[in-house]
C-alpha cells in the first residue's frame, strides 16, 4: 500500500537528521530503526552513527595541563596513564610501555 504525504502524521516518524522536535517523543519512537533504503556498499563501521568523519567524539573533562603532561611523558619514556580506569578500579593503571612505568614509579614528565 502507498501512503500518501498528506496521511502522514508529523509525529508518527522522527527524521534521522532532525536536530529539534516539536513534540516529546516515546523512547520507541526515538530508538526506532531508521525507515527507507540504505546503500548496500556500506560497511557496518561506514553505516555507524558518528559526529565527525573519523568516529564518535565527545568531550571530556580533562585539564590542559593533565593532558599535555600525560603526551609528553608518552612521547618521552613511551607509557601514560590509562584515562579508563578510573572509573573502574582504584589504582593507576598504564598504557604503552608498562615495565618502563613500573620501573619510573609512574613518574611523569
Amino acid at each position: 500500500a502507498v501512503i500518501e504525504r498528506d496521511e502522514i502524521k508529523p509525529y508518527d516518524f522522527i527524521a534521522g537528521d532532525a536536530k529539534v522536535l516539536q513534540y516529546n517523543p516515546t523512547v520507541e519512537q526515538m530508538y526506532a530503526p531508521q525507515l527507507g533504503p540504505t546503500n548496500p556498499f556500506k560497511t557496518q563501521q561506514a553505516l555507524a552513527q558518528k559526529n565527525m568523519y573519523c568516529g564518535f567524539v565527545e568531550n571530556t573533562g580533562v585539564s590542559e595541563f593533565q593532558f599535555d603532561a600525560q603526551r609528553k611523558t608518552f612521547q618521552t619514556h613511551g607509557y601514560a596513564e590509562d584515562p579508563t580506569a578510573y572509573a573502574q578500579t582504584v589504582g593507576t593503571k598504564f598504557v604503552g610501555r608498562v615495565e618502563k612505568a613500573e620501573e619510573q614509579e609512574g613518574r611523569t614528565v
